[in-house]
């Protein structure tokens, strides 16, 4: 992003840490875990032993469990769809 600010010349462009992507709507955005799983498979980072990626996926799978409560909350009927689909 910033090479792109700076080819564009932007004069009173925003620093990067003011700028906000979007991803996954509203309800699923990318985790610290996610990020933390980016940097170790690009080796931006010391690999992670066993531990640390066991907790990670630990807390991933928390994370996306009160993400899917959040969904289901907000569009149950398509919950109670996709469940009577299921059995």
């Amino acid at each position: 992003m910033g090479y792109v600010l700076g080819y564009l010349a932007t004069r009173n462009a925003p620093g990067l840490e003011s700028l906000h992507c979007p991803l996954g709507g509203r309800r699923f955005r990318p985790s610290v875990e996610d990020f933390i799983d980016f940097l170790d498979s690009e080796n931006f980072i010391e690999a992670l032993d066993m531990s640390e990626r066991t907790a990670r996926d630990a807390s991933r799978d928390r994370w996306l469990k009160q993400q899917l409560g959040s969904v289901s909350r907000s569009d149950p009927e398509t919950a109670r769809e996709t469940l009577r689909k299921m059995g």
